[in-house]
């Protein structure tokens, strides 16, 4: 099967995860039916086994293998079983299967919460489907470049000649680069790469330094004279807003920003910084100053053929995100 029609077959499946739905994924002697465990606790019916990633079961204790727990005995703890800290340690559990665990990474991919719930045969007509080999040629493949928009002059303040261009990627995402000045004739012009984040950025949440990091980035570029924002969308370290809200939760629980992420089965930081890389090429930028803190991003941008002359550091700090920056700055590697 071509890579176009693989990427187009999966995100079909992807789109039906995120919509509740169940799919179902083959394997040579087996076949899985499963859906989201959050879309399958609201209309919790025929639920064989509750699958846990391998950062949960870790996190809590079960083991350093993703886990499958049979539902018949766990029915009534299922939701804590998903979501709690704490939650009862299940009658039994098993190691999940290769099909168990490429569910996982499936859920992942559309953004859903990695707990799945697998559910009794359904109907091939009425359910998506992929092979176990599908699936596994996607992770393979090289992701498309996003497509280029046609640039925009967006006024803000500071910098009324800025342009914006969006980018929408193959899985129907749209990201944004901001160019202040003229960024493309600069030999190696200021560059931020900036994941979405709508509590942080639009809200003004005080839990992060996001927002300030935005705001303190566009204004160092104005400062000197040029510079691009890549905007991606990509909310939460890749985890998405719902999924970053219920790691909150964790959080006023007594989580620190780490934690509740692997609580939740995720690994701490679930971005992909490909798109930064493929927007710098399309926008002939092949050269930057890397407004950062975090040094995972200057080594995929390396790896992708972006050269970064410097990292310049941002801070955003005031008293109600001091103990996330120790966080970041003690388990996440970043420099301040």
């Amino acid at each position: 099967m071509a890579h176009l029609d693989i990427l187009h077959k999966v995100q079909r499946v992807l789109d039906a995860l995120k919509r509740g739905e169940a799919v179902r994924l083959s394997g040579e002697t087996a076949t899985l039916c499963f859906m989201a465990g959050e879309s399958w606790l609201a209309q919790p019916e025929c639920g064989l086994e509750l699958i846990i990633a391998e950062p949960r079961a870790h996190f809590l204790g079960w083991g350093g293998a993703a886990v499958a727990i049979p539902l018949r005995e766990q029915h009534a703890a299922a939701e804590a079983l998903i979501f709690s800290a704490a939650p009862p340690p299940p009658a039994s559990a098993h190691s999940a299967d290769p099909l168990q665990r490429q569910a996982l990474r499936l859920l992942k991919e559309a953004g859903c919460v990695p707990a799945a719930v697998a559910i009794g045969p359904q109907t091939p007509g009425d359910t998506l489907g992929l092979t176990q080999k599908e699936a596994e040629a996607y992770w393979r493949i090289e992701p498309p470049m996003p497509v280029p928009l046609p640039a925009v002059h967006l006024p803000i303040a500071g910098a009324e000649d800025a342009r914006a261009v969006g980018f929408a990627s193959h899985e129907g995402r749209t990201h944004l680069a901001l160019l202040i000045g003229a960024p493309e004739t600069a030999p190696a012009p200021l560059a931020r790469v900036h994941s979405s984040c709508f509590t942080g950025d639009i809200l003004g949440s005080l839990r992060c330094d996001c927002g300030g990091q935005l705001a303190g980035a566009i204004q160092q570029m104005i400062a000197d004279g040029a510079g691009i924002l890549l905007y991606l969308e990509q909310e939460g370290r890749g985890i998405g807003l719902r999924a970053k809200l219920r790691a909150y939760a964790l959080q006023d629980a007594g989580l620190d920003t780490v934690d509740a992420n692997r609580a939740l089965g995720f690994a701490d930081d679930e971005r992909d910084f490909t798109p930064a890389a493929q927007m710098l090429r399309q926008l002939h930028v092949s050269a930057i100053r890397l407004l950062t803190n975090n040094p995972r991003k200057q080594a995929l941008l390396e790896s992708r053929g972006i050269r970064v002359e410097a990292c310049v550091p941002l801070l955003a700090t005031h008293p109600r995100n001091e103990e996330y920056l120790r966080t970041k700055k003690a388990r996440l590697g970043h420099r301040f």
